[in-house]
């Protein structure tokens, strides 16, 4: 049985250590400890997917192909976050690793660096306006 706790304050704290001295040893328990880091927002989602929509229609705009918003994503995930190696019955195959997998800083991150991509390579910039979720994603704590 696997279990997950985040301890935010003293009482957090308190049960599980309650927890853990109420509960009986009967075969080897692993405990790992690790600072709590937040999984990507859902805002930081809605971010990314408008600038892969921007990004299809200004690059064929000024380029004169077209590419889905899917295919950017393919695209930056490959550039910036790698991929990874997976056999499947016997044939190879390259994966782009997930977003969901990043955590909001890194995220954060991500999203700067495809700014900075399409502004310097393909000279669009990706103007999305200020809303609450872009202040969200971007980690901006007061966005007055």
């Amino acid at each position: 049985m696997k279990h997950i706790d985040i301890i935010r304050n003293e009482h957090d704290k308190a049960k599980i250590i309650s927890r853990l001295q109420s509960m009986e040893v009967t075969k080897p328990v692993q405990i790992t400890s690790e600072f709590y880091r937040k999984d990507r927002s859902l805002a930081q989602n809605r971010l990314f997917w408008a600038m892969m929509n921007e990004l299809a229609k200004k690059y064929e705009a000024s380029h004169g192909t077209f590419h889905s918003p899917d295919t950017w994503a393919a695209y930056y995930k490959k550039k910036f976050l790698g991929e990874g190696v997976e056999e499947v019955r016997g044939v190879v195959t390259w994966v782009p690793i997930s977003t969901t997998k990043l955590k909001v800083g890194e995220f954060s991150d991500f999203i700067e660096r495809i700014y900075h991509d399409a502004a310097t390579d393909d000279e669009i910039q990706i103007i999305l306006s200020k809303t609450e979720d872009y202040h969200e994603a971007m980690g901006v704590k007061d966005a007055s």
